[in-house]
């Protein structure tokens, strides 16, 4: 499962703490079918961010991770804002004007993110550890998931949405009687 939200941990890449928290916002919204949650993979860097975004058709993401692929040119064009006598003013002037659009468009971007209320995540699903604790109390994802380790991934994952069951990200009492976050089935 993706990691979350940028507001819980530093993100270094950018665009993909906002990508990757996407499946527990939907999740915790409405059910999802298992294509649209519990076996989306998350984007490694922006670039591939705005594919996975484009396909998934996610606003939010997608403008993060357009704004994240046109600030790798900000250095570039910050680099050419001093004006210096080898350089041209046409140049000067272009690159001041793009860094203000880049930055425009940052601040628009962190703007339009400002109301969405993400879902409360005590844990970093970055880590492994993380991971297990949403998946430890369910109940239904565990079984449908038994045995799947040793199979190829497209097999694992063809199982697991063949099944046609829809996942949410909630609150539930676990075994112990506790109330805890947990990625399960609705369908059972």
């Amino acid at each position: 499962m993706c990691p979350p939200p940028p507001l819980l941990t530093p993100d270094p890449l950018g665009s993909t703490g906002i990508v990757a928290a996407e499946p527990f916002l939907r999740m915790a919204q409405e059910p999802q079918l298992a294509a649209n949650s519990i076996l989306l993979t998350c984007p490694s860097n922006p670039f591939s961010g705005v594919w996975a975004t484009a396909r998934r058709r996610s606003p939010l993401p997608l403008a993060t991770a357009l704004t994240a692929v046109v600030a790798e040119l900000l250095p570039v064009l910050l680099a050419n804002i001093p004006f210096e006598l080898h350089q041209t003013f046409l140049a000067n002037v272009a690159c001041t004007h793009g860094s203000l659009a880049v930055l425009g468009a940052m601040v628009l971007v962190l703007a339009a993110s400002l109301p969405v209320r993400w879902p409360h995540m005590p844990v970093d699903p970055r880590s492994v550890a993380g991971a297990a604790y949403y998946v430890a109390g369910s109940r239904a994802l565990l079984q449908d998931a038994a045995g799947l380790a040793t199979r190829p991934r497209a097999e694992a994952e063809q199982r697991i949405a063949g099944l046609g069951r829809r996942y949410f990200y909630g609150r539930v009492v676990d075994a112990s009687g506790r109330t805890r976050m947990v990625v399960d089935s609705v369908d059972r």
